[in-house]
Formats: structure tokens, C-alpha cells, sequence
């Protein structure tokens, strides 16, 4: 099986975009390494290198139950139908604006489904001011052990903010909006998915 995996891991390497596979499990068995890491230190998160979350399970490194939920949805979808899906998605850093397109996609070896296999492809990028929002360890560092900071949620599939306050009916606005209409970065940051997204990817 490990060398299955090393072979994987070769063709991942080969495939533009962030490249990953996972078994029926939810394991990653294998990740396209050198795009991975590019990523991976472009958005802040040098911890999470490919040989790191080698073995790993899928669910265990994305961040919010509902962003989770949506994606294991996907994912078992893709295994059930053996039918690959599409979607478009956000995924900034601090200084750039991501649109991407995620492909999920049957693994198969020798006729048999092995495990699905991940593709996020950069459709459009926008270089800009740095947005404290989406420097999470900046934010974190700077909060720390502040547990009576406001809480913020970002969509994790558009990016947009909830500006609403607590209890209140959520308004969903892009992160410039949330700085120009009196937003701070003296915030802890949570992920979740906006009524929009919800109900695209969720039927919520």
C-alpha cells in the first residue's frame, strides 16, 4: 500500500493546483507536495505540510462543523454515485483575493474505487491590502487568552463576514465592507457558512 501511495503521491505532483487524495475512510493518502506547501505557507498554516497530513483524516483539519458537514456531504456523495462534482469556492489570504474551482473526483485503481481524489484550481486572483481577518495566527496572537473579544464568523465557502451582533439576524458582508462600515481585528475568529451558501451547497 506504501507504494501505492509514494506512486500517488508522484502523479499528485504532476497535477495543477492544490492535489490531494483520500481513501474510503477519509485518510489522505496522498497530497501533490510541492503545491501543498506553497499553499499551505501562503496562507499562514506552515504546520500543515503535506508530509504532515499524510494519514490524517480529512474531516480532523478542516475547520467548522458546518463547513465539515458540507464537505463530508460531498464527499460521500462522490463515493456513492461514483459521479465527480464541481463547486466554486473562496479562499483568501491576507494580501489575495482566491477564487477557486474544487473538483471531487472517484479514485479508482484497477476497476475498484479506492477513495476520492481533490483538485482546487486558482480561477481568479486579486493581490490587495493585507486583510487582518485572514491572518489567523496574527489574530490569535494578538487576542490570546482575550476570551472577552467579539467572536466573528467567516464563511468559509464566500468569505463573507457576519456583521450582525450576537443573537441578531446575521448580515453577511465582504471583509472591506466590515472594515469601512467600523470593524476591528481585536477579534476571535470562527468559520462557519452563510444562509447563501447553505442553501446552495446544503439545501438549508
Amino acid at each position: 500500500m506504501r507504494h501505492e501511495a509514494w506512486e500517488l503521491d508522484d502523479v499528485l505532483d504532476g497535477i495543477d493546483g492544490v492535489a490531494y487524495a483520500v481513501d474510503l475512510r477519509y485518510r489522505i493518502l496522498a497530497v501533490g507536495r510541492t503545491r501543498w506547501n506553497e499553499f499551505a505557507a501562503g496562507n499562514g498554516a506552515l504546520e500543515l505540510t503535506a508530509a504532515s497530513v499524510l494519514g490524517q483524516n480529512l474531516f480532523d483539519i478542516i475547520q467548522g462543523d458546518d463547513v465539515r458537514e458540507v464537505y463530508r456531504r460531498y464527499t460521500d456523495e462522490t463515493i456513492a454515485t461514483s459521479r465527480p462534482i464541481a463547486l466554486a469556492l473562496r479562499c483568501d489570504s491576507p494580501g489575495v483575493r482566491r477564487e477557486l474551482r474544487l473538483a471531487i473526483t472517484p479514485l479508482r485503481s484497477a476497476g475498484v474505487l479506492r477513495g476520492v481524489h481533490f483538485q482546487s484550481l486558482a480561477v481568479d486572483e486579486l493581490v490587495r491590502p493585507p486583510i487582518d481577518l485572514f491572518d489567523f495566527k496574527t489574530l490569535m496572537a494578538v487576542v490570546g487568552g482575550q476570551h472577552h473579544s467579539p467572536i466573528v464568523t467567516l464563511c468559509s465557502f464566500c468569505q463573507r463576514v457576519n456583521r450582525a451582533a450576537s443573537g441578531a439576524e446575521p448580515v453577511w458582508i465582504d471583509a472591506e465592507e466590515y472594515y469601512r462600515s467600523g470593524g476591528t481585528s481585536n477579534v476571535r475568529i470562527s468559520h462557519g457558512l452563510c444562509s447563501d451558501c447553505l442553501d446552495k451547497h446544503y439545501g438549508i
